[in-house]
């Protein structure tokens, strides 16, 4: 395509039941406006060290799960939707704490990571990581099913899951530790001196 060609409006439904062809040229629209997560400006994060993945959302479960200074909210993807029409169309909404099936306050969150299946959500603070069954958070159950740390005075940069497996995963510290771990398994460093880990792990 020339570089003057309108962009291409994708029907996902004929997408999926025609023939399916690789394509870079997409539109893309905003829905509504933008839904604060809490009232008033109470995030209490440090500018310097801004949560490296404080938003996920799971397509199977129809879940947004959003990082906020104590914690993270568990909300479903159409109530954060339909909120934001509101946003756009009347100027006011609910907020994503008003919409949330759950408050689960384990601290300051750095990073909310969803497993390849969707199944599992880990969420990192300073350097523990904490499992929760995403199934378990529809019925408004928040308990941990599974735990590990990294070592003392050690704090998680990033953590990715690995596309290829749906329990096992790597976690960089900030120390430039690179990590394997897999769920119900302790963590084993496997690389020093790594500066970032990809977006996607395969």
């Amino acid at each position: 395509m020339g570089t003057s060609d309108p962009p291409i409006k994708v029907d996902v439904e004929d997408e999926l039941q025609g023939e399916l062809v690789g394509t870079n040229d997409y539109f893309f629209s905003k829905i509504g406006e933008s839904v604060p997560v809490k009232a008033g400006n109470d995030s209490n994060y440090d500018l310097e060290s801004l949560p490296s993945q404080p938003l996920a959302v799971s397509e199977r479960f129809r879940l947004v799960f959003v990082a906020h200074s104590w914690g993270f909210f568990v909300v479903k993807t159409k109530d954060v939707i339909d909120s934001a029409k509101e946003f756009k169309e009347k100027g006011s909404g609910s907020l994503v704490q008003q919409l949330s099936l759950v408050d689960v306050s384990i601290g300051r969150v750095h990073c909310l990571a969803l497993s390849t299946d969707n199944s599992t959500l880990a969420a990192s603070v300073s350097g523990d990581i904490r499992f929760y069954s995403v199934p378990n958070f529809l019925n408004k159950e928040v308990k941990h099913s599974f735990s590990c740390s990294l070592n003392d005075s050690v704090t998680v940069k990033d953590m990715r899951w690995i596309t290829t497996s749906d329990n096992s995963f790597v976690v960089l510290s900030n120390m430039g530790e690179l990590y394997y771990g897999e769920v119900n398994s302790p963590l084993k460093c496997v690389m020093d001196c790594v500066e970032a880990v990809p977006e996607s792990m395969s």
